[in-house]
């Protein structure tokens, strides 16, 4: 449970703070192209894709990298979703009153 409660402390900490353009100008082209290539459908990327335009970069070569990230990430959040049923299911069991259904 304690897990769960971090977890979802660093997701919502997450989306504190707003990106603008001016915060992805320096950052290098590596890592900006895998972040926008990677970033989620809730992910804004329009300051990204303005960051990378302005310097004419050309993300091509990361888009395998990219994919990797999203692999991982779905692996993580298959794991997590089965780690939640666990818990819901060893709650219920226990006759927990916080159950996931």
């Amino acid at each position: 449970m304690l897990k769960l409660i971090i977890a979802i402390t660093i997701l919502l900490s997450s989306c504190s703070y707003v990106k603008t353009v001016e915060d992805y100008r320096t950052v290098l082209t590596s890592k900006l192209c895998v972040d926008y290539l990677s970033a989620g459908w809730a992910f804004n990327t329009k300051p990204m894709e303005q960051a990378l335009n302005e310097r004419g970069e050309d993300c091509k070569e990361y888009v395998g990298a990219a994919e990797r990230r999203r692999a991982e990430r779905a692996r993580r959040s298959d794991n997590a979703a089965r780690e939640l049923r666990r818990m819901s299911d060893q709650l219920r069991k226990e006759g927990g009153p916080w159950t996931v259904r």
